[in-house]
């Protein structure tokens, strides 16, 4: 029986070894596959980061595109108000040049009326004047 319990052990030996040796297998396999994991975290990682990296460049285009639109859009406002208290300016003028046309109007309608009263002045001046010398001419013939 010796010689069946040094099988025994030697066999148990080789399991133990065997074991051993799966044992180490199992570990270089799970350090593999945990680098393997370790890896693909680290893609995934890159891609994520890569990402958001492209969301925050879109969005900060957008953001210089929006700002630019806004800037412009101040522009044209600024311009608009601009152009707008002009055209009040111009009309304003217009209007003040009208009022003096029609001031001057009535000044020259005014001039005209009084040139019209003293050409009636002198017409009635005229008048009184023929008058006194018909009276006269009246009175002398009737003196004679």
């Amino acid at each position: 029986m010796h010689r069946e319990e040094i099988m025994h052990c030697k066999r148990k030996k080789s399991c133990i070894a065997e074991n051993s040796c799966i044992a180490r297998e199992d570990s270089c396999i799970a350090g593999k596959r945990f680098m393997h994991c370790k890896k693909e975290i680290h893609a995934s990682q890159e891609k994520s980061h890569a990402s958001r990296e492209k969301r925050f460049m879109h969005s900060k285009r957008g953001i210089h595109a929006s700002r630019k639109r806004s800037h412009a859009s101040q522009k044209r406002s600024h311009a608009s108000r601009k152009s707008h208290a002009l055209q009040k300016k111009i009309h304003a003028s217009r209007e003040k040049d009208s009022c003096i046309a029609r001031k001057n109007s009535c000044i020259a309608r005014e001039d005209s009326c009084i040139a019209e009263k003293k050409s009636c002045i002198a017409e009635k001046k005229s008048c009184i004047a023929e008058k006194s010398c018909i009276a006269k001419e009246d009175s002398c013939i009737a003196g004679k």
